[in-house]
């Protein structure tokens, strides 16, 4: 995930934890490409843009990008604030919890749109906590620190895969036969 903004990085090959603000932003916008990155609305509204158009992120919103995903944040309010974790696509498929988010990814209709969603309030604010654990860098932890957070990064893909999933079958709506297909 490219950024000009300095994120509290635990690796600057594997994983990212960063907060982006209004001023945070360059001119240009800021451009999110090449990884997994998750990015929760905290607070105020942005400007997404891919290739489908422009679409307004507002407070309790979930972006989701995968290596096929890109988008540019730009335009956000003078309150925006923005938690985002970044994966590199060699260590998220070193995770195996990672294959249960793929299979929620595939359900997509269209692979290159950045995903968008409005968890529920507590799975939101779940999701908050889990996320913010990563916020100190691990830096207590020294012996096992690899295998901590690879047990958090699993935690974190597993309820954003719990969201994800809820939302596509809510997208999928019931399934209906016609007796000739019987």
């Amino acid at each position: 995930v490219e950024s000009s903004v300095r994120p509290a990085e635990i690796s600057s090959k594997t994983i990212s934890y960063r907060i982006i603000r209004a001023a945070d932003l360059p001119d240009d916008g800021l451009r999110l490409e090449r990884g997994f990155f998750f990015g929760m609305v905290e607070n105020g509204t942005i400007a997404q843009t891919d290739a489908a158009g422009t679409h307004r992120l507002s407070r309790g919103q979930l972006l989701i990008l995968s290596p096929s995903r890109s988008c540019t944040l730009r335009r956000a309010s003078s309150d925006f604030r923005l938690l985002g974790i970044g994966l590199n696509p060699d260590f998220f498929d070193t995770l195996p919890d990672g294959q249960l988010m793929y299979s929620q990814l595939t359900r997509r209709s269209d692979p290159a749109d950045p995903i968008r969603l409005r968890p529920d309030p507590e799975a939101w604010r779940l999701l908050r906590n889990t996320a913010a654990l990563f916020a100190d860098a691990m830096i207590p932890f020294s012996d096992f620190r690899w295998g901590i957070i690879r047990h958090w990064c699993g935690l974190f893909l597993l309820q954003v895969t719990d969201i994800l999933h809820r939302d596509n079958e809510a997208a999928a709506g019931p399934i209906t036969l016609k007796r000739a297909h019987l």
